[in-house]
């Protein structure tokens, strides 16, 4: 599920959705609509279940529903056998666009509880100093770092 905000997914609106009062997410439901994003196909009309198929398949199914339904609250994810593709969509990773790329073999099935999938996130760093930190346990293991970064005036 996405919220956009200027074309891009934005969490914080869709956790803004958590809001217990029916009437805020009303509201909210107006201003800025959730659309569901789908991947892949585990049952199919009717309840068969299609884990067996291999993703190629299934994907056809997926693209084939969402198309069937005509509804602008459903969004096919994008896929691509393209490294080149790929390679761009993961340089706009991080950048509002998107965490990342998740790379899949077509012609696997779905095995339940395995990890069959490779994600890839956009490497990104940055210069920071350490000004404390704190304790995960009695162990004495560093739990958390207290980071600060460098400005203009160092």
């Amino acid at each position: 599920i996405i919220i956009e905000i200027e074309g891009r997914a934005s969490f914080d609106a869709l956790q803004m959705r958590l809001h217990p009062a029916e009437s805020r997410i009303r509201t909210l439901s107006r201003q800025t609509p959730a659309r569901i994003v789908l991947f892949d196909t585990l049952a199919a009309p009717g309840g068969k279940i299609v884990l067996e198929l291999p993703l190629r398949e299934r994907r056809a199914a997926t693209e084939d529903f969402v198309a069937r339904a005509e509804n602008e609250a459903l969004r096919l994810s994008s896929a691509t056998t393209s490294i080149a593709n790929a390679n761009k969509w993961l340089q706009g990773a991080g950048r509002g666009s998107t965490d990342g790329v998740v790379a899949k073999m077509l012609d696997e099935p779905y095995r339940p509880g395995e990890r069959a999938m490779v994600k890839v996130k956009r490497l990104r760093t940055a210069d920071c100093v350490v000004g404390g930190f704190r304790y995960l346990n009695r162990k004495r293991q560093v739990g958390s770092l207290l980071l600060g970064l460098y400005n203009d005036n160092g």
